[in-house]
């Protein structure tokens, strides 16, 4: 239901700018930005219309980005 949902782009886009070489550049929001903003769409009733796709992204976001704790526990255990 997500991939047809009709995102504004506005949710994704800061803002645009014409640089000093003549060029445009588009600035884009934070990725938590356009998460808030897609998993704030509620249903008629007020429930969140997708419930399942807030707790991945959530999950996603808390995931460690780097591998310092695994190569701490190798270095633990020698």
């Amino acid at each position: 239901m997500y991939s047809i949902e009709t995102i504004d782009d506005s949710w994704i886009i800061k803002r645009k700018y014409n640089g000093l070489d003549g060029q445009e550049y588009i600035e884009h929001h934070e990725v938590d930005f356009y998460w808030h903003k897609v998993l704030s769409i509620v249903q008629i009733n007020g429930y969140p219309k997708y419930p399942i796709l807030s707790k991945l992204v959530k999950n996603i976001f808390i995931i460690s980005h780097g591998n310092a704790d695994v190569e701490r526990g190798f270095s633990a255990n020698a």
